[in-house]
């Protein structure tokens, strides 16, 4: 069983004994620990005459900045603690507070790889860390820690999704980093961020140029524009016209048709973003039995199909 005891600060190893924490901020803890001291003592695994910590390093962190000497601590000894119970506790530990992010959960995966090595998972790390255990997912969270700690802060720092944050893998190495530094510059949603990378990897395999090059002649383009908001569209809007070079005239051509039809002025029609896909969108209002009787007539004649074969 463990027991409390305050500890010096000199004998606590400055860093976890498994890592668990990415990218987070400890501002609140910092000031509460300033104000009312550690409230809740840190959990350290004591092996020889050192002392491992296994939950609380952020306390213990805050302490050395404050230049306390001790800390309170709870105190486990290695002849009842092995690496797994261990491990596991510091999950146990950690969960109490907060739920792990997605490269925490990566982090998490990664030492139970080291610790487990053949031998199965327990199902409480799974439920304790929050991943579903099926191959396809544990190969998802493994190669996420192949990407560089500047892509998976970037990530973590804009909530990005696992597929997102993986769609960076395609690129190479030496380009990734100064690829997010270029797209940090602007508040891009998922699903904008998505758009931008794949319209990046299609038009650096086509142009044959790296995926770098072709973000930097596209900025290029607008360098000299002083809002954001507009340089963001301005990129997007180049890489659109690069990656659908024939764009602008499908979309002149398939206007013309929409205006010669006998529909409302109420009645709005889009084709699939950039000719993508075989659809149209439709959005109208019914004011009348003759606006209804109208439409349909469309849809007999099969004015609206000539619109799909666009």
């Amino acid at each position: 069983m463990p027991h409390h005891q305050k500890i010096s600060l000199n004998l606590i190893e400055n860093a976890p004994l498994w890592n668990t924490h990415f990218s987070r901020t400890d501002d609140e803890l910092s000031e509460s620990v300033k104000e009312f001291g550690v409230l809740i003592p840190i959990s350290v695994l004591k092996k020889e005459q050192k002392y491992y910590v296994i939950d609380g390093m952020a306390r213990y962190s805050i302490c050395e900045l404050l230049k306390k000497e001790e800390i309170d601590c709870r105190v486990y000894n290695e002849d009842e603690l092995n690496d797994e119970k261990g491990f596991l506790l510091c999950l146990e530990l950690n969960k109490w507070s907060r739920d792990f992010n997605t490269v925490e959960k990566a982090y998490c995966l990664k030492v139970a790889d080291e610790i487990f090595e053949s031998r199965d998972c327990p199902d409480s790390f799974w439920q304790l860390v929050g991943i579903k255990n099926n191959a396809r997912t544990i190969q998802q969270y493994r190669d996420l820690l192949k990407l560089s700690d500047k892509v998976l802060e970037y990530s973590t720092l804009n909530h990005l999704s696992m597929s997102v944050t993986l769609t960076f893998l395609r690129f190479k190495n030496e380009d990734v980093d100064s690829m997010i530094h270029e797209l940090s510059l602007f508040s891009l949603n998922q699903n904008k961020l998505a758009e931008i990378v794949n319209a990046l990897y299609d038009i650096s395999r086509e142009e044959k140029k790296s995926a770098l090059v072709v973000l930097q002649e596209a900025l290029s383009e607008n360098e000299n524009e002083s809002d954001v908001l507009k340089r963001e569209q301005g990129l997007r809007n180049h890489l659109k016209l690069k990656r659908n070079p024939l764009y602008e005239a499908r979309l002149n051509e398939f206007e013309s048709k929409v205006k010669s039809l006998p529909l409302n002025k109420k009645c709005k029609i889009s084709p699939a973003p950039y000719f993508e896909d075989d659809y149209i969108e439709i959005s109208t209002r019914f004011r009348s039995q003759k606006d209804i009787n109208d439409f349909a007539e469309n849809l007999k004649n099969g004015n609206l199909k000539d619109l799909l074969e666009d």
